[in-house]
């Protein structure tokens, strides 16, 4: 047996793993938070008594032994004085989660009605019951959490099923191509811990590219991340036969919401003009996936594109607007940067999805499966909540398998 299929099995048998906890947390969810009390209780008894000997057996480091020898009780105090801790904790934490949902899915009403977008009553539904959610978590966290558990345990069933077929792909030589995603929160992690574990590792860099390299395959796409900000989540494009399209939002004057919301821009450029930039200007790290396509499909992302361009009109940054009055332009915002450094070409919207741009719903996600996860091209076969994170996740998935569409893997740092 080869290495990749050793690999294939071993996550193969994680996967298993995922789907027996799944059944647990189901037909076990009322007697799950005792168990987690009394693991978490030994644990932290466990890392109390290493921190009380870290006092006496590294003198240099005995203050920081004893902050959290001090942290550790406390925890150990609130634990068992506190016997209710775990299921109000766990209540608040997903309640939290269901009222923020509650109000990104508000301004996605908002959003969708004001641009006449299909989904404006299943916007409004999933906000009244998000916030119906929260109001439960918050009055009655004991009859709540037992049914958050059995909901988490169908989603590792779920997951552990999807990603065991996925490894069989490998071991059987099958073609079991769908995947579903880790939650939003997990996956939005990803691209800055990846970031960080490629810059920290020195053996790393003589396999990252400085300068945009050209590609035999039709079809690229690139997920940027960045060492810290709201950029680290991430930001994913596509391209077709070295023309980038990258959507986000790009006019800085145009911006609502606290700089989350805004008109939606549509850079359409170069494929090496633009990473060159990226990598000069913003640096930035690039996950640049090779990906082979037949003439039918290429056909079929074309007349997406064509789909896409129909509601688009043409939008001048201030580095242009300067141009166009014979001025030399030295705007410096983002978009002003690119335009300079590229020539590229710039489009708002007139109507449709693409309007507006919202970070937690309408963003680039929404375009790169528009362009290449729709009814008529499925390339990506993804399921649950999609995010640049996922998109990563399951693309490094397919680069470890020899014959998947994903031919190649280029990092720019």
């Amino acid at each position: 047996m080869n290495r990749q299929k050793i690999n294939a099995l071993n996550r193969l048998l994680a996967s298993l793993g995922i789907i027996a906890l799944g059944i647990i947390m189901i037909f076990e969810a009322r007697d799950i938070i005792p168990f987690l009390r009394i693991l978490s209780l030994g644990a932290l008894i466990f890392l109390f008594a290493s921190r009380i000997f870290g006092i006496f057996l590294d003198f240099d480091a005995w203050k920081e032994n004893l902050f959290y020898a001090l942290l550790y009780a406390l925890l150990i105090a609130v634990i068992i004085n506190l016997p209710d801790f775990y299921t109000r904790f766990i209540a608040f934490i997903v309640g939290i989660y269901a009222l923020a949902n509650a109000l990104i899915q508000f301004i996605n009403y908002y959003i969708f009605r004001k641009n006449h977008v299909q989904g404006v009553l299943f916007a409004l539904f999933r906000a009244i019951l998000s916030l119906i959610s929260f109001i439960v978590l918050m009055t009655a966290p004991f009859y709540a959490s037992p049914f958050i558990f059995v909901i988490s345990g169908i989603y590792l069933i779920l997951f552990g099923t999807f990603n065991s077929l996925s490894w069989l792909n490998i071991i059987f030589h099958e073609r079991f191509s769908l995947t579903l995603s880790l939650p939003a929160f997990i996956t939005a992690l990803l691209p800055p811990a990846l970031y960080m574990r490629i810059k920290n590792n020195p053996d790393l860099k003589p396999y990252l590219k400085s300068e945009p390299m050209s590609s035999k395959y039709p079809l690229q796409v690139s997920v940027h991340t960045h060492d810290g900000g709201f950029e680290a989540i991430g930001h994913i494009d596509v391209t077709l036969k070295g023309i980038t399209y990258n959507y986000g939002l790009h006019d800085p004057k145009a911006r609502r919401l606290f700089g989350s919301a805004g008109d939606g821009v549509l850079v359409v450029v170069n494929h090496e003009a633009f990473i060159k930039n990226s990598l000069k200007d913003h640096k930035t790290m690039i996950f640049d996936f090779q990906i082979d396509l037949d003439e039918k499909e290429i056909n079929e992302i074309e007349k997406r594109i064509a789909l896409l361009m129909q509601d688009a009109y043409p939008f001048s940054c201030a580095a242009k607007l300067e141009e166009e009055a014979g001025l030399t332009p030295i705007a410096d915002d983002y978009i002003s940067r690119v335009y300079r450094d590229t020539a590229c070409k710039l489009y708002k919207f007139k109507s449709g999805p693409f309007k507006t741009y919202f970070v937690f719903s309408q963003n680039c996600i929404q375009l790169t499966d528009f362009l290449i996860r729709n009814q008529e091209i499925d390339l990506l076969k993804m399921s649950g909540v999609i995010t640049p994170g996922a998109y990563l996740s399951f693309l490094f998935s397919l680069y470890e398998k020899n014959d998947s569409l994903v031919k190649d893997l280029i990092i720019y740092k």
